[in-house]
């Protein structure tokens, strides 16, 4: 929206600002502008309680990570000799997997929770049932009391703990540190997970589960201290006067955001009438829009391939069963301590990936992050099949898990150095799924929908995203053993990943720079995006050709008015 402020010295000036419902868009919204000069703000300080706002909601990502990562400490200490709680194999990928299950569930009682309560209260309402799970897994004393803990924890961190801060930051943050306070959730999920790796290598699995209640608790307390209720979610109450006070606390360093607030207030009221009278036009009408729709029917199609391809190329296998995945291949190197380089590579490489993001484009790193997953598995299984059927292994402590599948021939000899490739292997598998694989596809989930489906399709996207990611860790061992050992399943992985990067040189359009209508056209008029490009490059050649004629026939005009002026 644009609001026009009166200065009397210096006429009329035009400031943008962009408050809006829904995640960012390439196309949407202009940099802050100074109301002296009109150029984009560089004062970071007047961003500043933007900022602290909205990283204090999406701190509870943090805990979203301790919970990802705990079955990879917890499940090989159930697995241990001397565990005083003993699970099957089956058991430990429903223990795994179960996180997974529980997001579509947790999200079907989000949305209504979030409308009803606001942002900031169901992200603190989703404490009560974490420290729950946590209690429950600390006091396990059999299989469904650890089932239920790891569902509740699943529940409030996957979903009422962390979708409620993504919707806080995209409706508070302005465009220009939308995107970058948008990926402070996938860095606090890879520090939750480096902790737990680092943690659950000395603590048992039951003190760790107790200490895991502090995470959610010490983001109440950060809200409490920087995070006022979301302006456009009262607006939308019809709350006027505490929103522009919340308006009032974020702008409360930015001069210009401050004098307009009771103006963005009034818009923001108005677009929530409206939002209210398009949406008692019904859900039959609103449902057919998505599927009915090019537009709205490929990028689910896209995304839902997208995310398939994802899961099945092992990227958070190697998240749920970090430890047994290093043990399974025998690397050289203790499983934990495997397990903590995976930690520290995913926090380094979540940073990286960020600013890699908004350089080179999501196609681009999207292939060249498959392609290199591709290559890592296919190097780590051919290795580890030599490993794993070779008969001079001698484990180290605590790696004693022999894989299901693997066959052992006594006498073949192997070099000591052989033993370094799979766990090399393994972590440029990590590094390049945290560039591309792992990271974009849940970015596009904001990108590819038009704004009128936009909460719907993306809704769909992360319910099947979790779903898949279910089967994929839920069918992990079974692989193992359908498939004839470990090192089969990572060729598997490498298969999948090159059918990624296949799949996204033909249908996954690139959205870094581009607007809603040039996505939106390209889902309207092509099949293939590399048709897609080539036509739109032609269409810029014949509009250069027309400008070009249009240029010399003005000015051909204009110097014969010129010779008959004389």
């Amino acid at each position: 929206m644009n609001v026009i402020l009166k200065d009397k010295s210096s006429g009329e000036k035009e400031v943008f600002l962009d408050i809006r419902s829904g995640p960012p868009s390439p196309s949407y919204g202009s940099p802050k502008r100074d109301v002296a000069t009109g150029a984009p703000s560089t004062d970071f300080s007047a961003k500043l309680p933007e900022v602290l706002a909205c990283c204090s909601a999406l701190s509870f990502h943090f805990a979203l990570g301790l919970v990802l990562a705990y079955s990879a400490v917890l499940i090989p200490q159930l697995e241990a000799p001397d565990s005083d709680l003993k699970i099957t194999k089956d058991q430990a990928s429903l223990v795994a997997s179960v996180v997974a299950l529980s997001v579509p569930v947790g999200s079907l009682a989000t949305a209504p929770i979030m409308e009803a309560l606001g942002r900031l209260r169901t992200v603190q309402l989703a404490t009560l049932p974490y420290i729950l799970g946590c209690a429950l897994i600390a006091l396990a004393n059999g299989f469904p009391m650890l089932l239920a803990g790891r569902f509740l924890t699943g529940v409030a961190a996957g979903t009422f703990g962390t979708n409620p801060a993504i919707v806080y930051t995209t409706e508070v943050a302005r465009p220009e540190l939308r995107g970058s306070l948008i990926s402070v959730g996938p860095f606090m999920v890879s520090l939750g997970t480096f902790v737990t790796y680092v943690v659950g290598a000395y603590m048992p699995w039951r003190t760790l589960s107790w200490a895991f209640t502090a995470a959610p608790v010490a983001t109440v307390l950060l809200m409490l201290l920087w995070t006022p209720e979301s302006p456009l979610w009262l607006a939308s109450k019809g709350r006027k006067d505490q929103a522009v006070r919340s308006m009032h606390f974020l702008a409360r360093r930015d001069p210009a955001k401050l004098a307009s607030a009771e103006v963005d207030v009034d818009k923001l009221v108005r677009g929530a009438e409206e939002r209210r009278a398009a949406q008692r036009s019904g859900v039959v009408a609103y449902l057919a829009t998505l599927f009915s729709q090019r537009t709205g029917l490929r990028p689910l199609l896209i995304i839902a391939v997208l995310f398939a391809l994802q899961q099945f190329a092992g990227i958070y296998v190697t998240l749920f069963f970090a430890v047994s995945f290093f043990k399974d291949v025998r690397s050289a190197l203790d499983a934990n301590t495997a397990s903590m380089l995976v930690g520290t590579i995913r926090v380094a490489c979540s940073i990286q990936a960020t600013f890699m993001m908004r350089r080179f484009g999501r196609r681009p790193l999207l292939m060249l992050s498959a392609a290199l997953c591709c290559a890592s598995m296919a190097v780590s299984g051919y290795f580890a099949r030599i490993i794993t059927t070779s008969g001079d292994w001698q484990p180290l402590p605590g790696n004693e898990t022999t894989p299901a599948g693997d066959v052992v021939e006594l006498g073949a000899e192997v070099p000591a150095w052989m033993r370094w490739v799979p766990v090399v292997a393994i972590l440029v598998y990590v590094y390049s799924g945290m560039l591309g694989l792992l990271t974009i596809p849940w970015t596009m989930t904001a990108e590819l929908f038009a704004p009128r489906v936009r909460s719907l399709g993306q809704g769909m996207s992360v319910a099947l995203a979790n779903v898949f990611m279910f089967g994929a860790v839920q069918s992990y061992k079974d692989l193992v053993t359908l498939l004839g050992g470990v090192w089969a399943v990572h060729w598997f992985y490498a298969a999948v990943s090159l059918a990624a990067v296949l799949f996204t040189y033909l249908f996954v359009p690139e959205t870094h720079r581009r607007t809603l209508a040039e996505i939106e056209e390209y889902f309207d008029t092509s099949l293939l995006y590399p048709a897609y490009q080539r036509r739109r490059r032609r269409q810029q050649r014949d509009e250069l050709v027309v400008n070009r004629a249009d240029d010399v026939h003005s000015n051909g005009v204009n110097g014969n008015e010129a010779l008959l002026g004389k």
